[in-house]
């Protein structure tokens, strides 16, 4: 009958990772859903992998993912636009694309660095600007379909809590590229 209750109470902590907005609570409740694994592996006869979940799973990647995260300061956008999407009007930023992204990183307490910049050298392969600086998010515009393109790393967690606030938008369209993938 407990191991009933565990795995009802995994699936419950698996829907709030899912929904949960504060990539902090979502760590915790990571750390709480290993732990109940551990209690799992446990009733299954297997006392050294549950040691194992308990060790890496509660303990190793929380912590991973909490150093991670305080390390990050700055969310750094080039913007390849300046119109109402993102602009500077008299050195102010402003546009509803500067919004979502201001909102954005104040969810985090990130620092919001725009960069404007039309004729940033990175057309032939748009990751090595990832791999080289620390660009999180490039902001293009395809004015054939009137649709802003947002392109970052598919690695970052932060990008998937963008996507998950521009859904509303049917003019954005976030691209995650992977690692060796290019701008063509």
């Amino acid at each position: 009958m407990s191991e009933i209750i565990l795995y009802i109470t995994i699936l419950v902590i698996v829907i709030i990772i899912i929904k949960e907005k504060k990539i902090l609570n979502t760590i915790v409740f990571f750390s709480v859903f290993s732990l109940i694994l551990a209690f799992l592996y446990f009733y299954n006869n297997a006392p050294d992998v549950a040691l194992a979940e308990i060790a890496i799973g509660s303990a190793i990647l929380p912590l991973i993912f909490i150093i991670s995260i305080s390390k990050q300061k700055e969310y750094v956008v080039i913007s390849k636009v300046n119109d109402d999407f993102i602009n500077s009007k008299e050195g102010e930023l402003c546009g509803y694309g500067y919004a979502i992204l201001k909102e954005f990183t104040e969810s985090y307490k990130l620092n919001l660095t725009i960069i404007f910049d039309n004729h940033f050298e990175f057309e032939q392969n748009i990751t090595g600007i990832f791999k080289k600086t620390a660009v999180d998010l490039i902001v293009e515009k395809d004015i054939e379909n009137d649709v802003y393109i947002l392109k970052g790393r598919r690695s970052s967690l932060l990008l998937n809590k963008l996507d998950a606030m521009i859904r509303e938008y049917d003019n954005i369209l976030l691209l995650k590229l992977l690692g060796d993938e290019s701008n063509e």
